[in-house]
């Protein structure tokens, strides 16, 4: 009896230290985006996302959920859900998860995007599983970050093809274990296409604009195509000089700074100079325009860092303000839009180690 006793206890004993030091292994906090659009009205969108059975849809594995927060108006509206799942490697045990969804719409209303952003935790979000999201067969993956300007550049040109696609957000600060056997370096973007990963900004939206001719985003003269490559490698000496400006502790810019910012723009002035049209592309944008997007958007956090003094302004650069006027109005570029506000909360957490929650931005 004893015997048996102890035999007992040691298989309860191994049993539990098995599953004690799976979840020390293979415990992590992963991300998962899910977008659905909608042309519809945003309170038709609201009952979209009220409906539970469209709630199941966008995660199947719900049994139960309640709305416990909402904010925003008509062009923007968030909403946070606590949820109970049952999931699939742990059938029996249920788990309470919060989730954020987000209805925005575009510049012109005439298209709402249904964001959700959820994870898969245990025992009501002590761990969290580190397991990458289902893939859907014959859909492009992208894992991405929302607010990474790298990982804006594939998004864009995406959009702008008109290519389906689905995302993954990658959380940077805890990576999850998974992701580093698609990015050994685990860094976004990186892109899933039938089995084949590409990674680096430009090399995903090279092997998009070759492989969909749709949409063509590079010329189709080779001289004029290679001086368009030649133009987005000049880009890194503004994204050089942008940073160091953003991430250091100081209030003012001094000359020097300004200088580092303004010279490497000159290129991109003189060339709109030269094209005579709205964009790099001419008459509609191109990739040099969806390559050199990303910082233009985040140049007004340049107002914010240094407490009002415009460091840009139209006197010093006033093709490239017109073009980011025009830009704003493009339907690839408005649809992943974030506002110098989000962005400024972004570089203060960089900065100053400021909380920040991106579900809540």
């Amino acid at each position: 009896m004893t015997r048996i006793r102890w035999q007992s206890r040691k298989t309860f004993g191994i049993l539990l230290g098995v599953l004690i030091l799976y979840f020390t292994i293979r415990v992590r906090k992963y991300e998962h985006k899910t977008s659905v659009s909608l042309n519809v009205h945003p309170n038709e969108a609201w009952e979209f996302v009220a409906d539970f059975s469209n709630m199941k849809y966008l995660n199947p594995t719900i049994t139960d959920f309640v709305i416990t927060e909402e904010s925003g108006n008509y062009k923007h509206w968030k909403y946070t859900t606590e949820y109970v799942e049952k999931l699939s490697h742990w059938p029996y045990l249920p788990n309470y998860s919060t989730a954020h969804f987000e209805i925005k719409a575009t510049t012109n209303m005439d298209k709402y995007f249904i964001n959700s952003y959820h994870r898969t935790c245990m025992f009501n979000g002590l761990y969290c599983r580190s397991v990458e999201p289902p893939r859907t067969e014959g859909i492009l993956r992208l894992y991405s970050m929302e607010y990474c300007p790298y990982a804006q550049r594939p998004r864009l040109v995406l959009k702008a093809k008109g290519i389906p696609f689905e995302t993954v957000n990658i959380n940077l600060t805890e990576k999850p274990e998974w992701y580093f056997k698609i990015h050994p370096e685990g860094k976004v973007p990186a892109l899933l296409d039938n089995g084949k990963i590409t990674i680096e900004s430009l090399d995903i939206s090279d092997y998009l604009d070759e492989k969909y001719p749709q949409n063509p985003l590079y010329s189709s003269d080779p001289k004029i195509k290679q001086h368009e490559k030649e133009l987005i490698q000049k880009i890194a000496p503004v994204v050089s000089g942008f940073y160091s400006f953003l991430l250091n502790n100081q209030e003012h810019a001094t000359e020097e700074q300004i200088s580092e910012l303004l010279a490497p723009l000159q290129p991109f002035e003189e060339e709109l100079s030269k094209k005579g049209g709205k964009f790099f592309g001419g008459d509609k944008p191109n990739m040099v325009d969806y390559m050199f997007w990303p910082w233009a958007e985040r140049s007004e956090a340049t107002v914010r860092k240094s407490k009002g003094q415009n460091l840009l302004t139209d006197d010093k650069i006033p093709n490239l303000q017109k073009w980011k006027k025009a830009m704003k109005e493009d339907r690839a570029v408005s649809e992943i839009y974030h506002s110098p506000e989000e962005h400024w909360k972004v570089f203060e957490y960089r900065i100053y180690k400021t909380p920040l929650d991106y579900d809540t931005l």
